[in-house]
């Protein structure tokens, strides 16, 4: 369950930190709310805006213990799509 629960957090991490890279931000301070505002004010489309932050929810939840619905490759390529499709709306 550790293992599991540390896989999940390292992909909150590099989503994370990719936003903040990409616009500039601290990482360390970047909360998921944070994250999902800042890239709601670059015009970010609701659809994308709603896939990282459910995503970045099940990751909190899954470091309290919550059950796992989605399989590890599942969930890698989920966060590539993710940051592939944030490129896509690059300014």
């Amino acid at each position: 369950v550790a293992q599991v629960q540390k896989f999940y957090k390292d992909l909150a991490v590099a989503l994370t930190g990719y936003v903040a890279d990409r616009f500039h931000l601290p990482e360390q301070s970047l909360v998921p709310a944070e994250l999902v505002a800042v890239l709601k004010s670059k015009n970010i489309p609701q659809e994308k805006l709603q896939k990282i932050n459910d995503f970045l929810s099940l990751c909190e939840s899954l470091q309290y213990g919550a059950a796992i619905i989605e399989k590890q490759e599942d969930a890698r390529l989920h966060v590539e799509e993710m940051i592939l499709s944030l490129e896509k709306d690059k300014e």
